[in-house]
C-alpha cells in the first residue's frame, strides 16, 4: 500500500516525462527549464484522434495548440477539401 505522503507528494511518472521529451524537441519549447516544461506538461490535454476525424474548420477561433506526436493530419480548404499540406 502506498505511503500517504507518496500520494500527497505525487512524483511525475514515466507518461509525464515522455510527455516533456516531445515538448522539448518543439524547437519554440527547447530552451525553457524543466519546471516550465512541468508545468506546460501539467495543462496540456492529450487527445486521440481516428482516422479522418475532424479536428477544427477553417475559420475556427484559436483557441489553443496542437503537437502532432505521431501520425499525420492533412490540411484541408473548404468547401472543396483540397489538401494543401500534411503534417506528421
Amino acid at each position: 500500500m502506498k505511503s500517504l505522503w507518496a500520494n500527497i507528494f505525487k512524483h511525475y511518472n514515466q507518461a509525464d516525462e515522455n510527455t516533456i521529451n516531445v515538448i522539448r524537441k518543439i524547437p519554440i519549447f527547447e530552451d525553457l527549464s524543466g519546471k516550465d516544461l512541468r508545468e506546460i506538461e501539467r495543462i496540456l490535454h492529450h487527445r486521440l484522434y481516428k482516422k479522418d476525424e475532424l479536428i477544427f474548420r477553417q475559420g475556427d477561433a484559436g483557441v489553443g495548440m496542437y503537437i502532432i506526436e505521431k501520425g499525420e493530419v492533412a490540411i484541408r480548404l473548404e468547401p472543396a477539401g483540397i489538401v494543401v499540406a500534411e503534417l506528421s
